[in-house]
């Protein structure tokens, strides 16, 4: 993994943990078959705040855009701050930094 991190990040991570972790992983490739292989066909991307008025992705709807972007950057990397996994639920605190061309 090329993630950084300023957190420690388990060395035997849950199955549900790892999974989490190949989406960052997937963003600091800039990978998207590898970032879009972590989610179900359910999912939808959110982007908070709310009141920053972006409504929310299905998963195509958010790959589309993904891909649309992607050559816009390049340099891409997320520096992960904090893990927080509960049942059910993992949160990441993160950090993402880039260059546009």
């Amino acid at each position: 993994m090329t993630t950084a991190a300023s957190c420690t990040i388990p060395a035997n991570p849950s199955p549900e943990l790892q999974v989490a972790l190949n989406w960052i992983e997937g963003y600091n490739r800039w990978d998207i078959d590898l970032l879009f292989s972590t989610v179900s066909d359910d999912y939808t991307h959110h982007v908070l705040p709310g009141s920053l008025g972006i409504k929310p992705r299905s998963k195509e709807e958010f790959r589309e855009y993904l891909t649309s972007i992607f050559p816009m950057f390049q340099g891409f990397t997320v520096t992960l701050h904090e893990i927080v996994e509960a049942p059910g639920k993992i949160l990441f605190h993160v950090r993402h930094d880039t260059e546009s061309t």
